[in-house]
C-alpha cells in the first residue's frame, strides 16, 4: 500500500455529500435510535489537500547550482588548463545534486559501480508552519511564474480511502465512516444536536481502506515498516441543527524515505527497477493509538523491505528518475542507510537493453527519522570513464538532441554505431569548436558545453595536453592498455583498449574516424568505410585573436583489413579551422 508523492501533511476538507460509502455500527448495548435525530448530522467532502512539490527532482537537464559560462581566458582557453588525476572529493560533488529547498542529510559522494559511477545523496524536507488555527498546515506554496518549489494546492486522488470513529463525548463508540474521495456520501451520519462528539481519522492514502479496529474501546492499528503510509488526526465537535462540517488536517505518523533511481547521467531511460533497504532493522513497524494518536510501540524489521511501485518523479524527467518508498515508524537514529537496487535495466538509443548487476549503495552518514518528515535518498547514475594515459575518457562522443536541448554521449561503447554514420553525425555529432549546437550554422564559441552534459560539471573539453597523453599510449598490445587501429561496418578507428570487460563490454574507448563536417554545410570531408579515412576531435584551446584552434586528428590508412601507416596526432591547428565541424570526446572534471 501506497500513498502519494508526498510525506508533508495535508488537509482535507470534510463537507456536504462528497466522499463516499458510509456505515454506522453501534457498540454492545447502544440501539439505533440513540443515532437518529433526523435534523442533524455530519456530512463529509474532501475538498482538497497539499502537495509537496519535488524539490528532490532536479527538472529537466539542469542541475544546481546553475552552469555558467566559461570566459575566455588570456591563455585562449575555454576551461581549465590544470587538471588532478585523482577523482573528485566530496565537498567538489555535493552542490551539482543537492536540491535548494532541502537540507542536508547526508553528504554526496562518489562510488565506483559496474559500467558507472553514482553520486548518492540524501537529503531532509521539512517545510511546515501553523494555520491561524493553531493547527500545523505547509508552509510554502509554490509559484510557477517563479519556479520556486514547495507545496501546491492539489485534487485528492479520487478513490482514495480513509476511515473516521465517532465517539460520544463520554468516550463511548458511537460509529465509523467508511469514506472514499470522489464518491458521494449517502445517507449522512446522525447525529444529535447540541452534542460533543470526539472523532478520529486515518487513512493509508491509497485504495487500500484501513481497517475498524478490533477493540474500539481503545482503538489501535499497526503499521507495517516499509511501503505503507499512514496519515492521522483527530479532534471534537459540537453539533449544531442541521448538517455540521468536520475539517480534517490529516499529518504524517511515519517518517518517509522516497528513493530516486536518475539514469540521466546513462543518457539512459530505466526500463525496469527493484529493490530493498540495505539493512533490516532499519525500518521500524509500530502500533499507533488511535486517540493520543501516540505509538504505544515500535519494533524492528527483521527483513528489509521492498522498494513498491516505481513511478515517475516528475513529467519534466519521464521515465529517466523513477521512485519508491518507504516509511518507518522509528525515530532511532540509523546509519549508513543502504539501499540495494536489484533487476535495473536501462533502454540504449539503438533500441537495445543494458543490465547491471545487483549493487548495494551506502549513504554514508547517520540520520534521526522524525515522524512526518520526508528523506529522499537519490542514486544518480552517471556514465563511466575508461582512463588512459592518466586521463579519464568519456566511451563515446558527445552529440545534441534538439528535442530537449540535450548534450548526451552515445550509449554504444563499441566501434558500431548501427545507423548510417554520414547522416547522424552530420547533423548531431559534428561542432563548430565551442558551438552551442551542431548545426552547421552555428556560431563558433568559447564555452566548454562537455560541462552541458547531465549532471552539469560532471565533464570537459580535453587539453591538448590531455589529447598528446593519449596519443602517447604505445601501440604495443602487450601493454597495458594500448592502441590499435581497426575497421568496424561503419568506420576506421583507432581504439585503446584494456583486456577486461563489464556490461559495456571489452574496456576500451575508441576514436571513429568519421572525418569532418565542412564549413557551412553538412557535408562529410575525409570520411571513408573502406579506404583512408581520418577522425577530428576539439580540444578546450584555441589561438587567442585568430580564428584557429587545437584538435586531435586520428588517420587510419590502407584498404579493407589491412593497415599502415596509421597515425593519432595531437595539436594540430590550421587557419581559419573553427568552423568545422568536428567531434567531442569529453574528460571527467576531476
Amino acid at each position: 500500500m501506497m500513498f502519494s508523492n508526498n510525506v508533508q501533511r495535508f488537509v482535507v476538507f470534510l463537507s456536504l455529500l462528497t466522499v463516499g460509502s458510509i456505515f454506522a455500527s453501534c457498540s454492545k448495548g447502544e440501539t439505533s435510535e440513540q443515532l437518529v435525530d433526523s435534523e442533524t448530522s455530519l456530512s463529509f467532502a474532501v475538498e482538497n489537500l497539499s502537495e509537496v512539490a519535488d524539490a528532490g527532482v532536479i527538472k529537466g537537464n539542469e542541475t544546481a547550482p546553475a552552469e555558467t559560462p566559461d570566459l575566455v581566458p588570456v591563455s585562449g582557453n575555454v576551461g581549465s588548463t590544470t587538471r588532478a588525476t585523482t577523482k573528485k572529493s566530496v565537498a567538489a560533488v555535493n552542490t551539482s545534486f543537492v536540491p535548494a529547498a532541502a537540507a542536508i542529510v547526508g553528504e554526496a559522494r562518489e562510488v565506483v559501480g559496474d559500467g558507472y559511477d553514482a553520486i548518492v545523496t540524501l537529503t531532509e524536507e521539512d517545510n511546515t508552519v501553523k494555520s491561524a488555527s493553531g493547527r500545523f498546515i505547509n508552509s510554502k506554496v509554490s509559484s510557477a511564474a517563479s519556479g520556486s518549489t514547495g507545496n501546491v494546492a492539489a485534487a485528492m486522488t479520487s478513490g482514495n480511502k480513509y476511515r473516521v470513529l465517532i465517539y460520544d463525548n463520554n468516550d463511548n463508540y458511537v460509529g465509523t465512516i467508511d469514506a472514499t474521495s470522489g464518491t458521494a456520501l449517502s445517507p449522512a451520519f446522525p447525529v444529535f444536536k447540541n452534542t460533543t462528539y470526539k472523532w478520529y481519522a486515518y487513512s493509508y492514502n491509497s485504495q487500500t481502506q484501513v481497517p475498524v479496529p478490533a477493540n474500539t474501546a481503545n482503538p489501535t492499528i499497526t503499521t507495517t515498516a516499509g511501503a505503507a503510509g499512514l496519515l492521522y488526526d483527530s479532534g471534537t465537535l459540537t453539533t449544531v441543527a442541521g448538517s455540521n462540517k468536520i475539517s480534517i488536517v490529516f499529518e504524517h505518523r511515519l517518517a518517509s524515505i522516497a528513493v530516486k533511481v536518475d539514469t540521466r547521467g546513462l543518457f539512459t531511460t530505466i526500463n525496469s527497477v527493484a529493490g530493498t533497504n540495505g539493512t533490516a532493522g532499519d525500518l521500524r513497524s509500530g502500533t499507533l493509538n488511535l486517540k493520543t494518536g501516540v505509538y504505544t510501540n515500535t519494533s524492528a524489521n527483521t527483513t528489509k523491505s521492498d522498494l513498491l511501485d516505481w513511478t515517475n518523479a516528475a513529467a519534466a524527467t519521464g521515465d529517466s528518475v523513477k521512485v519508491a518508498y518507504l516509511y518507518t515508524s522509528g525515530t532511532t537514529a540509523i546509519s549508513n542507510f543502504k539501499v540495494t537496487l536489484t533487476n535495473l535495466k536501462v533502454n540504449l538509443d539503438d533500441g537495445s537493453v543494458r543490465n547491471f548487476d545487483d549493487k548495494t549503495f551506502t549513504f554514508p552518514t547517520s540520520f534521526t527519522p522524525q515522524l512526518g518528515k520526508r528523506y529522499t535518498a537519490t542514486i544518480t547514475l552517471i556514465e563511466s570513464a575508461v582512463e588512459v594515459g592518466g586521463v579519464r575518457w568519456a566511451r563515446e562522443n558527445l552529440y545534441y538532441r534538439a528535442g530537449d536541448t540535450g548534450y548526451r554521449f552515445r550509449n554504444r561503447s563499441s566501434n558500431i554505431y548501427q545507423t548510417n554514420v554520414a547522416d547522424l553525425t552530420s547533423t548531431t555529432e559534428f561542432f563548430s569548436f565551442a558551438a552551442l549546437t551542431s548545426s552547421n550554422s552555428a556560431t563558433p564559441a568559447v564555452r566548454d558545453i562537455c560541462k552541458l552534459a547531465f549532471p552539469k560539471n560532471t565533464w570537459r573539453l580535453p587539453t591538448p595536453a590531455e589529447q598528446q597523453a593519449l596519443v602517447n599510449v604505445s601501440t604495443n598490445t602487450s601493454s597495458t592498455p594500448y592502441r590499435v587501429y581497426g575497421q568496424s561496418s561503419d568506420a576506421r578507428y583507432a581504439s585503446w583498449t584494456y583486456n577486461t570487460s563489464n556490461e559495456y563490454g571489452t574496456v576500451w574507448t575508441s576514436f571513429m574516424a568519421l572525418g569532418r563536417r565542412a564549413k557551412g554545410s553538412n557535408t562529410v570531408e575525409n570520411y571513408s568505410r573502406t579506404s583512408n579515412s581520418s577522425g577530428y576531435f576539439w580540444s578546450n584551446t584555441f589561438v587567442q585573436g585568430t580564428t584557429r584552434a587545437y584538435y586531435m586528428r586520428v588517420d587510419v590508412f590502407g584498404t579493407a583489413n589491412s593497415f599502415n601507416n596509421s597515425t593519432v596526432v595531437a595539436s594540430q591547428i590550421e587557419d581559419d579551422n573553427m568552423r568545422y565541424g568536428m567531434n567531442i570526446r569529453c574528460v571527467r572534471n576531476d
